[in-house]
């Protein structure tokens, strides 16, 4: 086919090389240089090296320019070394047409056909990686058939197979993925199925056998797999109705029981109150009537009396008894039998039992308040103590300490919002700690190694492209590794450089909207990165340099108070504020900022009542002869400064610098804004 005509070719070559032989003798007969130079040339001709046998024979050409048999073979030269570029542009438009197996061909028979040729080796491994390439996908989408044929039979197990092996084949394979989680699912469905079978065998049993306790178990552990499971409900129902139906019988049993020893110790009264009861749940029963006829049959006026004075001043002893021991619900229900027994009867010592009960009721209600307020503040107390250790934890970053304390807090209040807040961003700042490095303790460390090793090497050969999808497999792994994602950005910079500008205004404006919201882990490593990527940017330097500075000083400790706390103090400066109580009106504002969490919501607040109580007292005032007072001061520039300090106390230092220069442009004889912008430079290191 098209390798006809080089087989043509060489046979020519093989005819011109007899000849050659026997008019070697006559055209060079006398020229020992030129055979040698001959015979060169046909060793590199026969070796298939073409170009160096060309070259060979173009000196031989120089020597004898005549030689015809020497041009003939020059010519055959270059027309071989014609042959093979043709070969390889074939080879080449046979790939880029996607005929891998024609393209390996024409390469294979270059190789074999010229000798070993370095370009068309490199385009059959090219061709090599293809087409195993296309083996793997054909593989998968041969898992993906058969797997999907076994969902279809519900032959799970199998079919969870075909998807492992695609994954072991491709491990970010989407629909293997999907497929596996949907297996697992329906794996999972049966599974609790049949528990759900077992369980609900077990609980008949159990009912048959009047073992109510068992089966009621057996049916909510149903229940809380299956909601909606009717057989479980329906049992459910059954055993409710029995056991009601069963305590309403122990009920009357336990009621008469007890009227029957009143009634044999003559307290007719507290005995019909029993009997009354049982009647009350079942009003045909025959026991409890016969019981209440004798009573009524016994009592008169005065025997009633009696017995109810006796009977009162017995639950008024009791009651009495209770409260001193601190049994106050028993107390109140024995004052209140007290109460009830004598309510109607006009009698001196009735009411006198009555006013006595009713007194220490009062008491009673009264003591058991003190105690539920002592008890609250107790609580109060507790819960501030361990939301000001957590909270404290938090903010000199030990999370662990902070989740730790801060879950004492949901122990008592489960609600409590500062506790569920710090304590999820805790996980969340854990996560991202454990994410931006890795360390040799998980599991990925070897992996995380492998790929950072790869990529450097990569990088380090300028092959930056290439060097991108090593850590671009990191990030997929482990989104917030900030060493992957810097040399992520570098690359980007490298391969467009017109976009170092943007990148680096983008890291930049993160890093300061991270220091606005005091998130200083995140604006350390937005300023790293800017530096790590254009050493001479300054600003970038000199925040991050703030920031190692006051991450290696002493960390103060975190006050919380809280928030009804504040709320209150607040809401009393105010007050005395309005009442042109300026000193102690500053002195509350004060104690708003004991507490100096960076979720102080009064914490401005404060500030601008103390500022606008030293102005009300003349305590802004500077000197006569050095500026002008406060009320000559420019309204405006007063309220920039004010805006100046309150950043200040807040540590966001450059908003506050920002503000000094405007305050001095519009007043530059301010004495405070000077002042401050001397402490400021000292903080910023201007």
């Amino acid at each position: 086919m098209k390798q006809r005509p080089l087989l043509i070719i060489i046979a020519l070559l093989i005819i011109c090389t007899a000849l050659y032989a026997q008019e070697t003798s006559t055209t060079l007969s006398g020229i020992t240089a030129p055979k040698e130079i001959f015979a060169e040339g046909m060793d590199y001709y026969t070796a298939g090296n073409y170009t160096a046998a060309a070259k060979t024979w173009d000196r031989l050409v120089e020597l004898d320019p005549d030689n015809k048999n020497v041009m003939h073979y020059l010519e055959l030269t270059y027309t071989l070394i014609h042959k093979k570029h043709i070969l390889i542009g074939q080879g080449i438009e046979q790939y880029n047409d996607n005929d891998l197996i024609d393209a390996y061909s024409t390469f294979n028979h270059i190789v074999s056909e010229y000798g070993n040729d370095r370009r068309s080796e490199e385009w059959m491994e090219r061709i090599q990686v293809s087409l195993n390439e296309q083996a793997r996908q054909r593989k998968i989408n041969q898992l993906i058939v058969e797997g999907d044929a076994l969902i279809q039979k519900e032959k799970w197990a199998p079919a969870q197979a075909a998807f492992h092996q695609i994954i072991t084949l491709e491990p970010q394979h989407s629909y293997a993925r999907q497929r596996l989680s949907y297996i697992d699912r329906q794996i999972r469905q049966a599974q609790i199925a049949a528990h759900v079978q077992t369980l609900l065998a077990e609980a008949q049993t159990a009912f048959n056998n009047k073992n109510y306790r068992l089966a009621l178990d057996k049916c909510n552990t149903v229940l809380t797999l299956a909601p909606d499971n009717e057989k479980a409900i329906t049992l459910i129902n059954r055993i409710v109705s029995l056991q009601e139906e069963l305590n309403r019988q122990e009920q009357i049993k336990q009621l008469l029981k007890q009227g029957i020893t009143y009634f044999d110790n003559a307290e007719y009264v507290v005995a019909n109150s029993y009997f009354e009861q049982v009647l009350g749940l079942d009003e045909n029963n025959a026991t409890a009537r016969k019981y209440i006829k004798q009573i009524k049959l016994l009592w008169d006026k005065q025997h009633e009396l009696t017995m109810q004075l006796e009977q009162a001043r017995k639950f008024l002893e009791q009651g009495v008894f209770f409260h001193n021991n601190e049994k106050f619900k028993d107390a109140i229900s024995k004052f209140e039998n007290a109460v009830t027994l004598v309510e109607e009867n006009e009698d001196t010592a009735s009411l006198q039992i009555k006013n006595e009960a009713q007194a220490w009721l009062e008491k009673t209600h009264a003591a058991i308040a003190d105690y539920k307020k002592r008890r609250r503040e107790e609580m109060e107390e507790r819960i501030q103590e361990y939301l000001s250790k957590g909270i404290s934890y938090f903010y000199n970053e030990e999370y662990e300490q902070c989740i730790l304390w801060l879950s004492k807090v949901l122990d008592i209040d489960e609600d409590n919002e500062f506790a569920h807040d710090y304590i999820k961003r805790s996980k969340d700042i854990l996560r991202n700690i454990s994410e931006e490095k890795i360390g040799p303790d998980s599991p990925y460390y070897a992996l995380v190694e492998n790929l950072k090793d790869k990529g450097y090497e990569l990088y380090n050969q300028g092959r930056y492209s290439e060097s991108l999808e090593y850590f671009e497999k990191i990030i997929l792994l482990f989104p917030a590794n900030r060493e992957a994602r810097t040399i992520i950005t570098k690359i980007g910079v490298r391969l467009d450089p017109e976009i170092k500008e943007a990148v680096l205004e983008q890291h930049y404006r993160a890093g300061i909207a991270a220091q606005e919201r005091k998130d200083m882990r995140r604006a350390e490593n937005e300023f790293k990165t800017i530096t790590e990527i254009d050493k001479t940017y300054r600003d970038a330097q000199a925040r991050l340099a703030s920031i190692l500075r006051k991450k290696e000083a002493k960390k103060p400790t975190v006050n919380f108070i809280s928030r009804k706390q504040l709320e209150t103090w607040h809401t009393l400066a105010i007050d005395l504020y309005n009442k042109k109580q300026f000193t102690q009106a500053e002195s509350t504002a004060k104690k708003i900022l004991t507490d100096n969490t960076p979720d102080n919501p009064y914490r401005v607040k404060a500030i601008n009542l103390i500022q606008k109580s030293r102005m009300a007292t003349g305590a802004t005032s500077t000197a006569a002869s050095t500026t002008k007072t406060t009320q000559q001061q420019d309204p405006e520039a007063q309220r920039l400064y004010l805006q100046s300090v309150t950043y200040y106390v807040n540590g966001n230092y450059e908003k506050a610098y920002d503000y000094c220069q405007r305050v001095l442009k519009r007043d530059p004889q301010h004495v405070k804004a000077q002042e401050m912008k001397a402490k400021l430079k000292r903080k910023l290191g201007y």
